[in-house]
């Protein structure tokens, strides 16, 4: 039997290394990646690979065969030639299959991907890319499942499903730097940067796409350039910057049309033409609307043109033609349901709204107002929200509801500060304005009475000239306690009807922040409950997780309230005892200490007082504010890092200390830290929970036992948080 198998097994060697032999051979001029070809070169290469395929140059080696398909695919669905390069791309995939060439084999669904991708149909883009995915984890190429996991993240981002896109995008990187694939460490960037976009993190967003500037500058990759000015480009028209946005577009043009890419183009035009809009320049935003919608339809890509036509519509309607962008409208809403883009659907939904406004359609239109309100706060596209309630604001001003307008614009100006930060100042003095209107009939009757009131007087003082001198010194006598009394009751109303009305707007504030507060858990509770109730939840006990977790939240969030109330109002009871200062803090520190390295803290707690030094506290409300600051400090810290807990006798006070690692908070939002319902920007936000409520808790309790408490910037990169006790409570 042996003499059978030993050729065989030497035949298998050989023909193993015959293939790896051909593998290792250089490729062909023709079929090396080049991505600084014009257009005209690119159809030179088209013409000469199409010529090599017809005439069987590559036949001798299978596998140059299928590189040349797969590049022949690639910069066909470069020029917009997707029909040619679908039926080459398939018959790639046919003989990849017949070949069992796995790496062919992915590059075919990616290609498949990437077609229907700029045709937008992108689930069916989304379906490629994941067979692809699935392929390449079956083989030993790391380079392979980074595209691939890049391609999914493009998709999903594509249709909006933001929460599903980072995992990809990330995984996505990670193996595209571990393996040195520069193209995916450009594509991961660039999605990551559209993520952080998406959530108003316009810092992030443009760091990925500045690294994404400078590497691709350095390769010379213009295509990719174009990209990356337009991605910028992008990014400053949600800032507001139309000037640098208008910059970046007509570079990323230019590039573009020396390529001659329809959908890339297409889109150019497309940003150009909203930009114009932005500026009210509506002529101008048709001219380009319609140049982007003509390169779309050259490429058969419905979704793209769904959006022009939307904003197509939007245009038209503020150019008065109703009519026109109605129809327009209609259209496009159509196209983007088609493809499935609720995102684009949700901002038709919106110009619907303003249309209908125009129409005097009230009803209508705030119910498409609040159809897209939904779809914005479940995908937490801050942008969108801001605008829909500033779409509201305008509804109810043309209603002539100016009470309503004004909580509307309220509610878009806390958004856009959320979006924006400190960097965007928002004015409400117009809507202000027509509610002051209001009160100006009464005010101008009090003037009115009050001028009587006086002519009155004057009156009579002529008459008690023609008395008695007795009798007139009496009566200015009276007139003058008169007079003296009517003063001081008006003064005393109208003080009493100020601390009111400060009272009523401390009220309404706090009433507006913490229903503006509520608003987000309670909309994430109900879509929770109706998928529960229609069955449309795959994991049930992940919803019921979901659903504990938003209810803890709301009643953290109600027993905070009720704790500042009680505050505010004076029934804040403490029980003031004589106890030692180390004991105290030993005991919240070794429940700290705990709870710090479980979650993978390194934790310090350091405390430098002498045994004998007593202090008068209520030992539960001094341990809640201690425990709200070592878990303030768990919640917001990055792991790993580092958490201290510092406390010592300084001149006459005790200095307690509370420090953290990064990230940390800005120095324009240190003073804020205190302030019910604020958040700080970045990294310490609304993501990693909490009410907004516990410091300023802190502050209440902290002063209540006559001390101070501040915020500064730590050493370490994070927060510190200083308490200090004066030596009326605070010695031994």
């Amino acid at each position: 039997m042996l003499r059978y198998f030993v050729p065989l097994i030497i035949l298998l060697c050989y023909a193993k290394l015959v293939w790896a032999d051909e593998q290792s051979q250089p490729l062909p001029e023709e079929l090396v990646a080049d991505n600084t070809l014009s257009a005209e070169q690119i159809s030179s290469r088209v013409t000469l690979i199409e010529s090599y395929l017809t005439a069987g140059h590559y036949n001798q080696q299978p596998h140059v065969r299928l590189e040349a398909m797969d590049r022949l695919v690639q910069l066909l669905r470069t020029t917009g030639r997707l029909k040619q390069a679908e039926q080459y791309n398939l018959q790639l995939l046919g003989d990849s299959v017949e070949q069992r060439q796995p790496s062919y084999q992915i590059r075919a669904e990616n290609n498949l991907g990437n077609i229907a991708y700029t045709r937008s149909n992108y689930l069916k883009a989304i379906a490629h890319f994941k067979t692809a995915l699935s392929l390449a984890e079956q083989t030993d190429s790391r380079r392979a499942v980074a595209r691939a996991n890049l391609n999914v993240a493009r998709g999903l981002r594509a249709i909006s499903r933001l929460s599903e896109v980072q995992p990809y995008a990330q995984k996505g990187l990670t193996l595209s730097q571990e393996v040195g694939y520069l193209d995916g460490v450009l594509s991961a960037n660039t999605l990551l940067s559209q993520l952080f976009e998406k959530r108003g993190q316009y810092d992030l967003a443009l760091s990925y796409m500045q690294k994404n500037l400078a590497l691709e500058t350095e390769l010379n990759d213009e295509r990719g350039i174009a990209s990356t000015l337009y991605n910028i480009g992008s990014l400053y028209i949600d800032t507001g910057d139309f000037e640098r946005a208008e910059s970046y577009f007509n570079q990323a043009l230019n590039i573009d049309k020396k390529y001659d890419n329809a959908s890339d183009i297409g889109h150019d035009y497309m940003k150009l033409g909203i930009l114009a809009g932005e500026r009210k320049q509506w002529e101008q935003s048709t001219r380009l609307l319609l140049q982007a919608l003509e390169k779309f339809k050259s490429i058969d890509a419905n979704r793209n043109q769904g959006w022009a036509l939307i904003n197509l519509g939007r245009s038209y309607t503020r150019q008065g033609q109703y009519l026109l962008a109605e129809g327009v409208l209609k259209q496009g809403i159509d196209k983007a349901t088609t493809a499935e883009d609720k995102h684009l659907v949700a901002l038709g939904q919106r110009f619907e709204a303003e249309l209908a406004g125009k129409l005097k359609q009230f009803d209508r239109a705030h119910a498409l107002v609040d159809r897209a309100l939904v779809k914005a706060i479940e995908e937490e596209d801050l942008d969108g929200l801001a605008k829909l309630y500033l779409l509201r604001s305008e509804l109810f001003e043309l209603e002539n509801m100016p009470f309503k307008a004004l909580k509307a614009y309220k509610e878009s100006a806390l958004v856009e500060k959320k979006l924006f930060g400190q960097g965007k100042n928002l004015t409400i003095g117009h809507l202000q304005a027509s509610v002051e209107s209001l009160n100006k009939e009464h005010k101008i009757s009090l003037l009115e009475k009050d001028r009587a009131l006086q002519q009155a007087v004057a009156k009579q003082h002529k008459l008690e000239r023609n008395r008695l001198i007795t009798v007139q010194i009496f009566s200015i006598l009276i007139l003058i306690g008169l007079i003296l009394y009517l003063y001081s009751k008006r003064r005393v109303a109208q003080l009493k009807n100020q601390v009111m009305e400060e009272a009523i707007a401390r009220k309404n504030n706090l009433l507006a922040e913490v229903s503006h507060e509520l608003r987000t858990p309670l909309a994430v509770l109900k879509l929770q409950l109706e998928g529960l109730e229609y069955d449309l939840v795959d994991d049930r006990q992940g919803a019921y997780r979901k659903l504990h977790g938003k209810i803890a939240e709301l009643n953290q969030l109600i027993h905070d309230i009720y704790q500042l109330a009680r505050a505010d109002s004076g029934l804040l009871e403490l029980n003031f005892q004589t106890l030692p200062a180390l004991e105290l803090l030993e005991e919240a520190g070794d429940e700290f200490q705990e709870l710090g390295e479980d979650a993978g803290f390194d934790i310090e707690v350091r405390l430098n007082i002498d045994a004998q030094l007593h202090i008068d506290v209520d030992a539960v409300r001094f341990k809640q504010v201690l425990v709200n600051l070592l878990r303030n400090s768990i919640r917001y810290t990055d792991t790993p890092g580092c958490i201290r807990l510092l406390a010592r006798q300084q001149a006459h006070e005790l200095h307690i200390r509370v420090e953290d690692s990064a990230p940390g908070v800005m120095n324009e939002d240190l003073p804020r830290l205190f302030e019910r319902l604020f958040r700080a920007e970045g990294s310490r936000s609304r993501d990693t929970g909490g009410s907004g409520l516990g410091l300023s808790i802190c502050k209440s309790l902290v002063e209540a036992h006559s001390g101070t408490i501040a915020a500064a910037r730590s050493k370490r990169g994070g927060l510190r948080i200083d308490i200090r006790l004066p030596i009326s409570t605070a010695m031994g």
